[in-house]
């Protein structure tokens, strides 16, 4: 899932010029690799303001880590959230999710 505040991004056609706001994406073991190392690198060089990945574990489980590219605090820029937690943004404010809940729905 991703995430546009601007307007002006949307093209006609439904493409997006330049980076998201936000991007959402949901881990698999075969694109774990990519994910957290080639995207992070790549969507913070290019102007995506937050990224969260995901994690379903096999027991149902669900995390959260969750990537702040606009601030400098080292302590805002990363946040591993575990099911009992609520992901929040640090970014957009409101937006959060339970990982409990996330956990059943992705199941």
């Amino acid at each position: 899932m991703i995430v546009l505040c601007d307007r002006s991004k949307i093209y006609g056609d439904g493409r997006c010029h330049g980076a998201p706001d936000l991007v959402v994406e949901v881990l698999s073991k075969s694109t774990a690799y990519v994910d957290k190392t080639v995207k992070v690198d790549l969507y913070r060089r290019f102007g995506v303001r937050e990224y969260w990945i995901i994690n379903t574990l096999k027991d149902g489980i669900a995390q959260a880590e969750v990537f702040n590219f606009d601030h400098s605090d080292e302590e805002d820029r990363y946040r591993l959230y575990v099911e009992g937690e609520m992901a929040e943004s640090k970014e957009f404010m409101g937006l959060g999710t339970d990982l409990k809940e996330l956990a059943e729905f992705l199941k």
